[in-house]
């Protein structure tokens, strides 16, 4: 514990609060967009739902391709259905602990890799048109969407958790939000780059290869701050730093003492003291509880 005498004491980059007793960074929608591992997670939020809604506008001209009659064509695209819901029920059984968030979402991505390139890929490179590869690659695409909706919004609160020690309504509100504006942005740009992509290529499979290549793109550039400790096993602590914006203090808890407190600066993300406040005739008094 060290004395703060007064607010001079604080990083300039830090608000002092006298009245809530807690030093915090300015959390804004802004500030979190420049966290790279937060930007990492809404692309991959965005290419997730394009590569699902990518098939919407064209796919029902393959299926007639591949003779398959109009009034079944809403069953194939139910198909992304049956992966998703597993996926759901499969991991709402896990323990959130036991989860690495950030790989999860990562992970969506390799696996979105081998569904688009049994959707169309498989075709380019020569495999005669078949309806089975096509159906094994929608399925698996909605394994992928499901792992990287599920896992997106509390994976960018643990990065903020982590980087700037904030916790709270606030860090939930701006994930949902940076969340909630990406995947309607995959939602829009899916149909719209189907329609585009299919006529400029000159067919499906064409069109699917091309946000393929996206998709590995976005694997390889986020491999290493969004898989590293599992895939190259680096140490969780050194790891939890990654993505943290240059000059930005960890969080300090402040006993709410008119004009000078005590305070603790976290050493790791896991050492999180709250301080409980009670008024008593107008003095406050604070209560350190681990």
């Amino acid at each position: 514990f060290a004395r703060l005498p007064s607010k001079e004491n604080f990083a300039p980059d830090m608000r002092w609060s006298p009245n809530s007793g807690i030093v915090k960074n300015e959390l804004t929608y802004l500030e979190c967009l420049k966290n790279l591992r937060v930007v990492m997670i809404s692309s991959i939020v965005v290419l997730s739902l394009l590569q699902l809604t990518f098939r919407e506008p064209v796919l029902q001209f393959r299926l007639i391709d591949l003779g398959i009659n109009p009034s079944y064509a809403g069953l194939i695209f139910a198909l992304d259905l049956v992966g998703y819901i597993g996926v759901s029920v499969v991991f709402s059984r896990i323990p959130k602990e036991k989860k690495n968030l950030n790989f999860l979402v990562y992970l969506s991505m390799l696996i979105a890799v081998v569904g688009l390139f049994f959707v169309g890929t498989i075709h380019v490179l020569g495999v005669p048109d078949s309806l089975i590869p096509l159906i094994i690659g929608i399925i698996i695409n909605g394994t992928a969407g499901a792992l990287c909706i599920n896992n997106s919004v509390a994976a960018m609160i643990n990065i903020l958790n982590i980087d700037y020690h904030r916790r709270g309504e606030l860090v939930n509100n701006i994930a949902s939000g940076i969340f909630a504006a990406c995947f309607s942005m995959g939602e829009m740009l899916g149909p719209i780059c189907g329609s585009v992509l299919t006529s400029i290529t000159g067919g499906f499979t064409h069109g699917i290869t091309v946000v393929n290549i996206a998709v590995v793109i976005m694997t390889v550039l986020t491999t290493y701050h969004l898989a590293g400790d599992v895939l190259f096993c680096l140490d969780k602590q050194e790891y939890g730093k990654f993505g943290r914006v240059p000059g930005k203090d960890k969080m300090a808890y402040i006993k709410n003492v008119p004009g000078e407190g005590d305070y603790h600066k976290l050493e790791d993300e896991e050492e999180l003291l709250e301080f409980e406040v009670k008024g008593v005739d107008g003095e406050k008094e604070g209560e350190q509880k681990k």
